[in-house]
């Protein structure tokens, strides 16, 4: 369900049951296949199974703590992140690590941190836990009381109030997914609407220079962080339109350009949401706002896009799907400041493209590593940095 060490022995095991024995770690779990198989197809039994799985395994991985353990664990987490620890990831605020010398009072540490430990609405979904299982198990087997381990250092401050926790279990249930509605999350006197202009002439030419096409788009503009507090660091949107593209300039003051040049540019970025960068959410259907685009480019160039569905209850991601993007970007590192030129040209957005049509669009933007800082055109006011938030998404308004 989650671990931060106690799994991390998991590495340390090899099974004989096939060749060559080092792939075999998974056997660890092999009863979890199984249960999610049975959630899957409804059966009314497959939750206890799940239940039983994560059972299993962490009195194996007790197991193996009884013959093995580190002498010491060291978890970092620049930054942390919630979700379900492969497509769900939603970063926390702060850089933080977490060390000891003894892996189970590490993860109990952890546990709070996350805000799953002695957490009533987990124990409702996995049949009385209010924990991981694999805690519970240790702490049994070894006799340990966890009720109030001593906790030094500069981040001891983190865990003097109650953490909210932000996790989507693979059994199919979500904590901490509450947010405040959309009609809300907007600061008093802002407006939700960015509004694109038609091109009457040329294209701009996606250089990272800005054309004089751009003069006749109104510039929108945010220094808003994800929770609607103001911040100094602002950023400058214009939009354009044509039948065959829809065209993003954005200019980004405050910023480091914290980005790994050593990455090449001409292929997708997979972690790009950990260096600075804009991301732009765009739904093609203003009836379908959770069925939407994600779009993320960095200041030298970087990229990657993806398709999101979250019409459902589990939300599904798409990443081969192309944006057809054409990417310009300029820098100045003594002013702080960078441009970044985006054409979109997706056949899905293009036939959406026409005039008064309204698309539902989230503008964010990720700067810098400590403090890192999620800044958002339309805030989503969630417990902790979360943009995919289709309901807090404002609206693309193509001008006739």
């Amino acid at each position: 369900m989650f671990s931060v060490g106690i799994k991390a022995m998991q590495g340390t095991v090899m099974y004989s049951d096939a060749s060559p024995a080092f792939r075999q770690k998974w056997r660890s779990h092999r009863e979890l296949d199984g249960a999610l198989a049975a959630i899957k197809r409804g059966d009314p039994k497959g939750r206890a199974l799940y239940v039983k799985a994560l059972e299993v395994f962490a009195e194996r991985m007790v197991d193996v703590l009884e013959l093995e353990a580190p002498d010491a664990v060291l978890a970092e987490g620049t930054p942390a992140m919630d979700g379900d620890g492969f497509d769900e990831l939603f970063p926390r605020t702060e850089n933080v690590a977490l060390g000891g010398t003894n892996v189970v009072l590490v993860d109990r540490v952890a546990a709070q941190y996350l805000g799953l430990w002695d957490n009533a609405e987990l124990a409702k979904e996995l049949g009385g836990h209010r924990t991981s299982p694999l805690l519970e198990a240790a702490a049994t087997r070894f006799g340990l009381d966890l009720s109030a381990p001593a906790i030094v250092g500069d981040g001891a401050e983190l865990l003097a109030k109650p953490q909210v926790a932000h996790l989507h279990g693979m059994a199919g249930f979500e904590l901490g997914t509450d947010v405040t509605p959309a009609t809300e999350v907007v600061p008093e006197g802002a407006t939700r609407d960015v509004h694109a202009r038609r091109l009457t002439g040329a294209a701009p030419a996606i250089d990272g220079a800005i054309d004089p096409a751009w003069s006749t788009a109104t510039p929108f503009e945010f220094s808003t962080a994800w929770s609607g507090a103001a911040t100094t660091t602002t950023t400058h949107v214009r939009v354009l339109w044509s039948p065959k593209a829809v065209y993003f300039l954005w200019e980004l003051d405050g910023t480091g350009l914290f980005t790994d040049r050593t990455r090449p540019i001409e292929t997708e970025r997979i972690d790009l949401y950990e260096e600075d960068c804009v991301e732009l959410f765009l739904a093609p259907d203003h009836t379908k706002r959770r069925r939407y685009a994600e779009i993320e480019v960095g200041p030298f160039g970087h990229w990657f896009d993806l398709l999101i569905d979250r019409t459902g209850k589990k939300a599904h991601s798409d990443p081969a799907w192309s944006a057809g993007l054409t990417i310009g970007t300029a820098q100045d590192p003594a002013k702080h400041t960078a441009v970044i030129e985006m054409a979109i040209s997706a056949p899905a957005i293009v036939a959406a493209l026409a005039p008064e049509a309204r698309l539902p669009v989230g503008l964010y933007r990720m700067e810098g590593k400590g403090p890192r800082l999620y800044l958002a055109g339309f805030p989503t006011r969630t417990p902790k940095p979360n943009f995919h938030v289709p309901d807090a998404f404002g609206q693309l308004i193509l001008d006739p």
